[in-house]
């Protein structure tokens, strides 16, 4: 089938797909279009760890309708498929780690960074924050460490890791913050807690962040769960070598805390911690 494209070379409208490669060819001279079948240049953004075939159409409309359907030639051409994909997400409310999009398409995250800003400013788009729940539930069903982790734990992983989540952000962790060393904190944190074999450097790794910053993040995490813990009534043994054999009770308690009605602070404290003790 023809396209309403024109051909690079002689510009008629006699482009069709070949189809070995996908990429357009045209009927009339014979040229191969360059950088037309544009997934081919961007390390399998469109593939099983990218994106649906439905995004995949729109990642194709915007970068037609930047480029006036010709397309480009260069080094730059693989970063703005990439920019391009990453807005599509992003303004659908779905993550796509620019980390990720920047190791596939072979640059670093400042030169992707550029190129997503001039695209959201060429198309007037204004994308929503970034969504960091969304990106855990996305890195604990993605990372492979977790791969061979039964369905169970992963869904107890998930719960518990949500709600640490939403705690930091509540606590300002991630406030101005990369928000991905947050995940992978939370990821090697639950991981431990359900007793699965997890290492920070993997999970870094896996999710293209730096590893220093991973483990600040983490100490960070640690050092709040153990001021959390203050309050009970074992409270003051608990420190950062031993809130993981805690954790448990300190959880709980969070989640019975953020959902206590009663306005008696003393009544409800004392509630939970009967409830704790169990």
């Amino acid at each position: 089938m023809e396209t309403s494209r024109s051909c690079q070379s002689c510009r008629n409208k006699a482009l069709v797909p070949d189809n070995d490669t996908g990429n357009m060819v045209c009927t009339s001279c014979g040229v191969v279009q360059e950088f037309d079948n544009y997934q081919a240049h961007i390390g399998g953004i469109t593939g099983p760890a990218g994106l649906s075939g439905s995004k995949s159409h729109e990642v194709r409309l915007l970068v037609e309708k930047i480029t006036d359907a010709k397309y480009g030639q260069g080094n730059w051409f693989p970063v703005f498929v990439g920019a391009c994909a990453y807005v599509v997400m992003r303004k659908d409310h779905k993550m796509l780690p620019i980390v990720e999009v920047s190791d596939l398409v072979g640059c670093d995250v400042y030169e992707l960074g550029r190129m997503i800003t001039r695209v959201v400013e060429f198309m007037d788009f204004k994308l929503p924050e970034f969504d960091i729940v969304n990106s855990f539930e996305r890195a604990i069903k993605r990372c492979p460490s977790f791969g061979e982790v039964s369905e169970d734990v992963v869904k107890k992983m998930l719960q518990q890791g949500i709600f640490l989540v939403h705690c930091l952000i509540k606590w300002f962790v991630t406030t101005g913050r990369k928000p991905m060393p947050v995940v992978a904190a939370v990821l090697v944190f639950v991981g431990e807690l359900n007793q699965v074999n997890v290492k920070m450097e993997d999970i870094a790794q896996e999710l293209h962040v730096a590893l220093a910053t991973c483990r600040r993040r983490y100490k960070e995490l640690l050092e709040r769960l153990v001021q959390v813990a203050r309050v009970l009534p074992w409270g003051k043994d608990v420190t950062v070598k031993n809130i993981l054999k805690n954790a448990p009770c300190v959880i709980q308690y969070m989640e019975m805390k953020s959902m206590a009605k009663c306005s008696d602070k003393k009544q409800s404290f004392e509630r939970l911690s009967v409830i704790l003790m169990d």
